[in-house]
């Protein structure tokens, strides 16, 4: 049984409105509010050590927010997703590319937080801004 017409409608306005009003007050997530964990950076920094160290100083992931000025998080995740390591591409697990995410926020000196990041974190809302 379908549920009643302007019932529907009205719950479809007020989830409407709920999303509205949570971006409206700045609720979305960005990088200086820790959008990893300390755990996860830690972890991708084991990562890095065995799939990205050979090809990658450290240094080459310093400065991201200038290379992806205006880039969101999500977009940096599916470049190294989708292309790394060069040498076996889309080799690694969804956590495991996050995890190296991490391990980059954390080298460009962005805090950690309490919760682990992943996909259905908003992080295509999350945007590298370039002060520089």
């Amino acid at each position: 049984m379908l549920p009643e017409r302007s019932g529907y409608c009205k719950i479809r306005v007020f989830l409407f409105l709920l999303l509205l009003s949570g971006a409206l007050r700045g609720e979305s997530p960005s990088l200086s509010s820790g959008i990893y964990s300390e755990l996860q950076a830690q972890r991708g920094a084991d990562l890095y050590v065995v799939h990205c160290a050979h090809c990658h100083l450290p240094s080459f992931y310093t400065n991201v927010d200038v290379a992806w000025n205006g880039m969101s998080v999500l977009d940096f995740y599916y470049k190294v997703s989708g292309s790394m390591p060069a040498d076996n591409p889309r080799n690694l697990s969804q956590p495991e590319y996050l995890n190296i995410v991490a391990w980059v926020l954390a080298v460009n000196g962005y805090p950690s937080g309490n919760s682990p990041m992943l996909l259905s974190n908003k992080l295509g809302l999350v945007k590298f801004k370039s002060n520089k």
